[in-house]
């Protein structure tokens, strides 16, 4: 992977620690920092390339009304068809 690929790849998951830190309203980054990890070794455990599944989330689910279908989130799990399908390695 090129420097620059690195240096990408280091911003998108800053940038999802802050995300995930805004939404669940957290003080500790840390604990933010521990889900994306999780997150990271889930995917890498079903077979997912975890830079593909960042971008899928971070485009499609902003724009979900995730607040009153929450079950939504079930299609965006690393092990569902949908993310298979389109985030396999």
């Amino acid at each position: 992977m090129s420097s620059c690929c690195v240096i990408i790849f280091k911003w998108a998951i800053y940038c999802v620690l802050v995300h995930l830190q805004l939404l669940l309203k957290m003080h500790h980054t840390s604990a933010a920092n521990a889900i994306c990890l999780r997150l990271a070794e889930t995917a890498k455990a079903n077979g997912i390339d975890f830079y593909k599944y960042l971008v899928t989330l971070m485009t499609e689910l902003p724009n979900l009304p995730i607040q009153q279908q929450p079950e939504i989130l079930k299609n965006y799990m690393p092990w569902s068809k949908k993310i298979q399908a389109t985030c396999a390695k």
